[in-house]
């Protein structure tokens, strides 16, 4: 015969510390009546984290292997959207950033894997009814930037690929594309019949001359010029490359590539203004009579009345205490001048 226990209660029904649990309770199961009673004695109550872990540990060893029914699973996710929406339950990732590394390692495990196509339609007719406010969406209002833009496009284009050769557009495809392409009719310039698009600048007379007239008289509070100079603020110009700069020189300088010396700087803009330039110029002509000193000169003959340029013997650049000295200026017609590459024969000795 089994020894009957005597078992030492609370008054909330707890077991004393110190006595025996009650044996031959494995296996069996509790009455619905004892259940309700267990369960209006614990409202109101808060487990610590240690028992919380607790019976989170004893539940997965339980479980583990067993797969849950269908039903299980729907009620599940039910309670936790009411606790989340009522805000009974905080979700436990609200408020944390994940790592860079833990972004990496999510999307190379997210890699190669597709959604079902029952999935995708549940989850765009979920999102339909949540965001029916467009302004309760968590995007609303923000502005993408051009990287992000570009990503977007990139990987559109590569989902995209071959999907029109397979599927047929539908009627609202349809009805979109004609309606983009009437507004592209009427959005070309009447002359130079390109695209005129918002977020690119177009050069047309016609337009450049609708923004001038449109911006007079108009000023603007000290506000939205702060915002403005705020904007611009860390936005660098585009670096040219070297190619591109140098056809803006020869472009500005009247002068083909071929016969290009280099950049311009500032310095020699500035004394080629000056009175000392004008005089040793003159200068420079009086002595050589007006006329070319290249011998047999293929393009004037040594004619007088010709366009004449003052040619510096050594650079202007390499002997700045030579640029107003008469004896290193010699006279020749423009097009000697900038046609038979005189510059860069130059040497520094010379």
């Amino acid at each position: 015969m089994e020894e009957k226990i005597n078992i030492i209660r609370d008054g909330k029904g707890r077991f004393v510390k110190g006595m025996p649990s009650p044996k031959g309770m494995t296996g069996k199961k509790h009455s619905d009546e004892w259940k309700n009673i267990m369960k209006e004695k614990m409202k109101g109550r808060k487990l610590s984290d240690e028992w919380k872990y607790k019976i989170g540990k004893s539940n997965s060893v339980a479980l583990k292997g067993k797969k849950q029914s269908k039903e299980t699973i729907e009620n599940r996710t039910k309670s936790l959207k009411e606790a989340y929406s009522s805000g009974r339950r905080i979700h436990h990732f609200k408020g944390k950033h994940f790592s860079e590394e833990h972004r990496k390692k999510i999307s190379d495990g997210n890699k190669g894997k597709k959604m079902s196509k029952e999935f995708c339609e549940k989850k765009s007719i979920r999102l339909k009814e949540l965001y029916k406010d467009k302004t309760k969406h968590p995007c609303y209002g923000r502005k993408l930037s051009e990287e992000t833009k570009r990503k977007i496009g990139l990987s559109n284009a590569i989902k995209m690929k071959g999907y029109w050769k397979k599927n047929k557009p539908t009627e609202k495809q349809i009805e979109f594309r004609n309606k983009r392409k009437e507004e592209i009719k009427n959005s070309r310039c009447s002359k130079c019949g390109t695209i005129i698009s918002k977020n690119k600048i177009h050069n047309c007379t016609e337009i450049i001359e609708k923004n001038r007239l449109s911006h007079i008289g108009i000023k603007y509070s000290n506000e939205h010029n702060l915002n403005i100079s705020k904007s611009n603020k860390g936005k660098h110009k585009r670096i040219k490359a070297f190619d591109e700069r140098k056809k803006i020189s020869a472009s500005n300088q009247k002068i083909s590539l071929q016969d290009w010396c280099g950049f311009k700087s500032d310095e020699s803009k500035r004394l080629r203004k000056t009175s000392m330039w004008k005089i040793w110029r003159e200068a420079v002509f009086l002595r050589d009579n007006f006329t070319c000193q290249n011998k047999n000169c293929k393009y004037c003959n040594n004619k007088i009345g010709v366009e004449l340029h003052p040619h510096h013997i050594k650079p202007f650049a390499l002997y700045p205490e030579l640029r107003f000295v008469i004896s290193n200026g010699i006279t020749y017609c423009r097009n000697y001048h900038l046609k038979s590459n005189l510059h860069r024969k130059m040497q520094v000795g010379d």
